[in-house]
């Protein structure tokens, strides 16, 4: 977990050099996650080769679901960046509407993730597996946040 952990900071201290834009720091991570995460899980997972075949198989069908989740929330931040200047409370509903949908969204295929491959891997593993997941997606969340500005006061 530690290199883990390393390897993670080293990818969010290379971000800023990168990018201009929050698009920009999102392929960067998606870059990063979707070559080198796979490196990441697999030095942390120690999956039994007996199961390892059905394992990666679950693994590539929630990266495939996660991507097209972390697709949603750029849609979203780049539509509250586009509105920035002149939110209405019906702009900011939506776009509110739309992040807690995209939240509802990844809790939901962490918990059926972690079902699925409680079956394949041990309970303990899964647990493993989705904590690492969550570590990453806080991570990037916390990344994009931290570039995203505040809404000011609502005329």
């Amino acid at each position: 977990m530690r290199k883990f952990i390393l390897s993670l900071v080293f990818a969010l201290i290379a971000l800023p050099s990168f990018s201009q834009t929050v698009k920009d720091e999102v392929a960067i991570f998606q870059n990063a996650f979707g070559i080198e995460k796979r490196t990441l899980i697999e030095n942390n997972m120690k999956v039994d080769e007996s199961k390892a075949a059905e394992f990666w198989k679950l693994y590539e069908t929630y990266e495939n679901s996660r991507r097209a989740i972390g697709l949603k929330r750029i849609q979203n931040i780049t539509k509250y960046a586009e509105n920035y200047e002149n939110f209405t409370p019906e702009s900011i509903n939506a776009i509110m509407k739309n992040a807690l949908d995209v939240q509802k969204e990844m809790t939901s295929l962490w918990g059926s993730t972690y079902k699925k491959m409680s079956k394949v891997i041990t309970p303990v593993e899964a647990a493993k597996f989705i904590q690492a997941e969550m570590y990453i997606e806080n991570t990037i969340r916390q990344a994009l946040l931290e570039q995203v500005p505040l809404i000011e006061e609502l005329r």
